[in-house]
């Protein structure tokens, strides 16, 4: 209310409209209330709803290491040969080899060799639906990954891929290396 109206107005009537303006104030912060304990709500069920969609991807992977998946959800995989990027420069690792379950994510340590086998690069790494996803930044299925193997019958025996190099955005820019896929049973 302008201060011209509020002088007008007798200490009564300025009473009321204090009365008045209090009461749309208590509602509003009522509303607000509300509406915050409704978001709160809603982002625990979200929430609860994330963590029994992980438990159940984690009981699905613990269950596929101890063979009760199917064919063709397990995976060996081998990376040797080339150069990955340690601190800006490219330097030869040692070749690392790992199992990876369908619908799993993992962080992988590259180690350098020779003088500098103190400098270590991780790497993120997942398989699912078919698809290993190889130098990926935190998203899963982003345009970010380095690179992205699909599913291909020579798995059954292994199926090197030699010569890759990946671009600069990549984590590791890796230069010429060789990466086997092979299904374990």
């Amino acid at each position: 209310m302008p201060e011209e109206q509020w002088l007008l107005l007798d200490k009564n009537e300025r009473v009321e409209t204090i009365k008045g303006y209090n009461a749309v104030e208590k509602i509003k912060a009522e509303s607000r209330l509300l509406k915050q304990q409704q978001q709160y709500e809603q982002a625990k069920q979200q929430q609860l709803q994330l963590d029994l969609i992980n438990a159940e991807k984690q009981h699905k992977i613990e269950s596929i290491y101890q063979g009760y998946g199917q064919y063709g959800d397990l995976l060996r995989v081998t990376i040797q040969n080339g150069k990955i990027d340690f601190n800006g420069k490219h330097r030869f690792y040692q070749p690392i080899s790992f199992k990876l379950a369908d619908g799993e994510q993992k962080t992988i340590t590259f180690n350098a060799t020779g003088k500098y086998r103190h400098y270590k690069r991780n790497v993120l790494v997942s398989y699912d639906d078919g698809v290993v996803l190889f130098d990926c930044n935190n998203r899963r299925h982003s345009i970010e990954c380095g690179k992205h193997f699909a599913h291909e019958p020579e798995w059954r025996r292994g199926k090197r891929y030699k010569h890759i190099s990946l671009h600069k955005s990549s984590k590791t820019e890796a230069q010429d290396i060789s990466v086997i896929i092979q299904l374990v049973h």
